[in-house]
């Protein structure tokens, strides 16, 4: 859980300075037991990618500027479009349809309507949709991070 809660503690911290500066405003709803995500993954009999299952813990969810990590809640079973159907949508990204996706064992990929279903990891998600997008609008407004 390192690499993800290291992650999510940069996202904080510049959520914070954000906020500070106006320029945006981000909820983290309070995050989920393990039990709660064992319990969908037995219900659903399907793994989560591990990644996403310690966000969870952590944020129930977040969304920012066309990118969203779904609450566990939120996260189902595709029928269609075709080439994303029987993938589990857990999140979307750049905010034209394209989904963070994830398979009955737990592999993450970002399904890309254009571009096709690429494996990838959760951590590089954060990093390149969130984090990125974030650290551009601190430096577009000339802020300076810690």
């Amino acid at each position: 859980m390192y690499r993800v809660k290291e992650l999510f503690d940069k996202i904080v911290i510049i959520a914070d300075i954000l906020e500070k500066n106006d320029i945006d405003n981000f909820k983290f709803p309070k995050g989920i037991s393990e039990e709660s995500v064992k319990n969908w993954e037995k219900e659903n009999h399907a793994f989560l990618p591990q990644g996403y299952k310690e966000f969870l813990l952590l944020a129930n969810g977040f969304r920012m500027h066309g990118s969203e990590i779904y609450p566990l809640e939120q996260v189902t079973r595709l029928d269609f479009p075709d080439e994303f159907k029987g993938y589990y949508a857990i999140g979307s990204y750049i905010g034209d349809g394209s989904l963070i996706l994830a398979d009955n064992n737990g592999k993450f990929y970002l399904g890309d309507h254009a571009d096709g279903i690429e494996e990838s990891t959760f951590e590089a998600f954060v990093k390149r949709w969130i984090l990125e997008g974030m650290e551009e609008a601190v430096e577009e407004n000339g802020i300076h991070l810690p």
